[in-house]
């Protein structure tokens, strides 16, 4: 993994606390079974993330991927 590349694991812990914040008692009812699926996918997101990280640092992946944030995609090299 290059240095200025932000791990996987790291990305996804940041998303996991920025959805900890969402207090559910504002959130209607209705709504609960998906926020419940969504904390299980960032969950699994940090182990891949993890796991993804590992196999990069040892040479196992060697492919970049960069986001274009005005066309909202990512782009393998």
């Amino acid at each position: 993994m290059t240095d200025d590349t932000e791990s996987l694991e790291d990305m996804a812990q940041r998303y996991l606390r920025r959805f900890e914040q969402i207090n559910r008692r504002d959130v209607p009812i209705r709504f609960e079974a998906t926020l419940d699926c969504l904390y299980g996918a960032l969950r699994q997101q940090i182990r891949l993330g993890r796991e993804i990280d590992r196999m990069r640092e040892r040479g196992k992946i060697e492919c970049d991927v960069f986001v274009d944030d005005v066309n909202r995609n990512g782009v393998e090299q």
